[in-house]
């Protein structure tokens, strides 16, 4: 997995779609983040700093064994993601549970913008670990030899 490629579609699809810029283009929208409802939604708060959302980090690191990195004096996104890299050592693994966390911080955020539901961070945690089981589960050779 390319963890360089997978964060610029990441990357690309969030800032597309980021309530900021639906509303500077003439679209209705509230600009306040959908997760913490506390800050203006821009990509770092909502996949970094948002209270929500490093509730769900907090939880996977803890999960993953891995320690999140000091996010104080991080203020882009990309030096964040290298940060977050270097606490699992960049190994498949860690890269692919950044990469579903990030992704599920954005599903959630579109679940609560678009359906008007939400989930706790601890069961947003537990989808990212099924997810991942699932995946794991079936790219096992056991299974990809069945096919």
């Amino acid at each position: 997995m390319n963890s360089d490629l997978a964060l610029r579609q990441f990357v690309s699809l969030w800032t597309k779609i980021r309530l900021d810029r639906i509303i500077t283009r003439g679209g209705q929208a509230d600009p306040i983040c959908s997760l913490c409802r506390t800050r203006q939604e821009k990509t770092l708060h909502m996949v970094a700093k948002c209270s929500y959302a490093t509730t769900v980090w907090t939880m996977i690191a803890s999960n993953g064994n891995f320690q999140l990195p000091p996010l104080q004096d991080v203020h882009r996104l990309y030096p964040w993601w290298e940060l977050m890299l270097g606490a699992g050592n960049a190994q498949a693994d860690h890269v692919q549970l950044l990469v579903y966390t990030a992704w599920n911080l954005w599903k959630e955020r579109c679940r609560r913008v678009f359906d008007n539901k939400g989930m706790s961070p601890a069961n947003l945690v537990a989808i990212i670990q099924q997810d991942i089981a699932l995946y794991k589960q079936a790219h096992t050779q056991e299974n990809i030899d069945r096919l």
